[in-house]
């Protein structure tokens, strides 16, 4: 399914894009509907579908990472939890800023699409 693009108001404009790599999703859509209001750019759109795609994505984890699973694979643990490109470098940067998988995993467990470059950050001891 593919959004064409639509001006609804000076505020808000749909981009063409195929929402299903948006939503990199492999189940078909059909229908997708979004309410908009003047207010919204398409940024704001866009930043939407991918909490939506996060947050699937997130609950469509069957079992729960655990500290173990850290320890005997961090880069596919952390991938897996987030959804998104990890690698040697992001595990550097935790032992550096001194932040551990339990106190990721107690932020990401709150909110499943907040990014690990946000929490990294937020745990960071600078």
């Amino acid at each position: 399914m593919t959004i064409k693009l639509c001006e609804l108001n000076e505020g808000a404009t749909i981009l063409n894009s195929n929402i299903d790599a948006i939503l990199k999703t492999h189940e078909r859509i059909n229908e997708f509907y979004l309410c908009l209001d003047e207010n919204m750019t398409d940024t704001y759109i866009h930043r939407k579908l991918y909490q939506i795609r996060k947050t699937n994505q997130s609950n469509s984890i069957e079992i729960a990472p655990t500290y173990q699973d850290f320890k005997e694979n961090p880069v596919e643990t952390l991938k897996e939890i987030f959804n998104e490109a990890i690698t040697g470098y992001h595990i550097e940067q935790m032992e550096i800023y001194n932040v551990t998988f339990e106190r990721i995993y107690d932020i990401w467990i709150k909110d499943k699409t907040i990014r690990f470059g946000r929490v990294l950050g937020m745990l960071a001891d600078v």
